[in-house]
């Protein structure tokens, strides 16, 4: 799953970190990682697995184009 949001990711810019910036980054760049789990279970059982994680777009502009990409990339 990790490797599905990298690549949505990387459809968009060719600044990914996961979980940290590569020293003296220049925004913009995007950072994404997992930060938990979030397991269905039933009849004692799990059923269901979810994982759960963060993306984070760092950027000078308010207006920046990836804001609108970066979920558009991930829908597909």
């Amino acid at each position: 799953m990790i490797d599905a949001v990298k690549n949505a990711l990387l459809s968009v810019s060719d600044r990914v970190y996961a979980y940290t910036s590569a020293g003296n980054s220049v925004p913009p760049y995007i950072l994404y990682g997992m930060d938990g789990t979030n397991h269905l279970m039933a009849s004692g059982k799990r059923v269901e697995l979810c994982d759960t994680g963060y993306i984070e777009l760092y950027t000078k502009e308010e207006e920046d184009e990836l804001i609108a990409k970066i979920p558009e990339a991930l829908e597909t």
